[in-house]
């Protein structure tokens, strides 16, 4: 970081993403997060020369090979994956989305957090066997304020067939099919564009 005009417009980034989130515990939660991964990555891996919507703008001086690998996958600019996803020490990669822009309707929501989440995970090769596990997908929509624990399985079972369930009970995992991953693609290029 070179001088502080530089980290005040970090810190007015971060405060941004933030501004929608339900309550103060939130936003503090979602501020370090987006904080952390802004000065970690530098100016340069959130401001690509090409910039846009697009995979013409993969490589940075500061891009990673999960930024890399989920742009290419899902046909955005690393620019625009690090409006989607942050990359968590302890939980993995997670979503940086504007609560604003999520359907309000839980059901739909959760739909969209489970498409992303494990789009994103499975084309960054972070899950096991290439397979997210529901508890995952649970923790975010919770995140979110998006959880309806009482519908949760059918909401995700919604999905089929374009994204495989696999497993029984608390073992239950989404894989993302190639048709699935076309989705995902959609999905994001249509919070990409709301965000703007």
């Amino acid at each position: 970081m070179n001088n502080s005009k530089e980290m005040k417009e970090l810190v007015d980034e971060a405060y941004a993403a933030v501004g929608g989130l339900p309550s103060n515990e939130l936003k503090l939660e979602g501020f370090k997060i987006i904080l952390k991964t802004l000065l970690s990555q530098g100016n340069q891996a959130i401001k690509s020369p090409e910039g846009g919507t697009g995979s013409n703008s993969i490589d940075g001086p500061y891009t990673t090979d999960w930024q890399k690998s989920i742009a290419m996958r899902l046909d955005i600019s690393v620019e625009d994956v690090n409006k989607i996803f942050h990359m968590d020490k302890d939980s993995g990669l997670r979503l940086v989305l504007n609560p604003k822009l999520l359907p309000s309707a839980q059901a739909s929501a959760t739909k969209d957090i489970a498409i992303l989440l494990s789009a994103g995970r499975q084309a960054a090769e972070i899950d096991k066997d290439n397979s997210t596990s529901f508890e995952v997908i649970r923790k975010e929509c919770e995140y979110y304020g998006a959880l309806n624990k009482s519908n949760f399985t059918a909401n995700l079972g919604g999905l089929k067939p374009k994204f495989l369930i696999e497993g029984k009970g608390k073992s239950q995992a989404i894989r993302v099919s190639t048709q699935g991953f076309l989705i995902a693609a959609e999905t994001a290029k249509k919070y990409l564009e709301s965000g703007k």
